[in-house]
């Protein structure tokens, strides 16, 4: 089973995927910023006790329970109902996030 660590945390700044940066533009502009949060940061995936070498950048709202995950150039996009069991779910079980997506 894979498991992961939040490594670093953006905040309110901007993440570095662009595909996530446009995903958070379209909820902001359909929801009321005002009482909107997002949950931007890094994680590091392992697989037992193994890290992988590439890091994944990951966006939760969780008033709209969504979470995006970009690892690589592209992000993926799942309904999840908090930012941990969409993280896992993400790594080990892919047919539940094409489900969710």
């Amino acid at each position: 089973m894979k498991t992961y660590r939040i490594i670093r945390s953006y905040g309110n700044d901007p993440v570095r995927s662009t595909d996530l940066q446009a995903e958070a533009l379209r909820i902001w502009d359909q929801q009321d910023p005002a009482g909107l949060n997002m949950d931007a940061g890094v994680i590091e995936v392992f697989d037992g006790d193994r890290a992988y070498p590439e890091t994944a950048d990951y966006l939760y709202c969780p008033e709209v329970q969504r979470l995006g995950i970009a690892w690589g150039a592209d992000a993926t996009w799942a309904d999840v109902p908090n930012l941990d069991s969409g993280i896992l779910m993400w790594l080990n079980d892919p047919d539940a996030w094409q489900q969710a997506n």
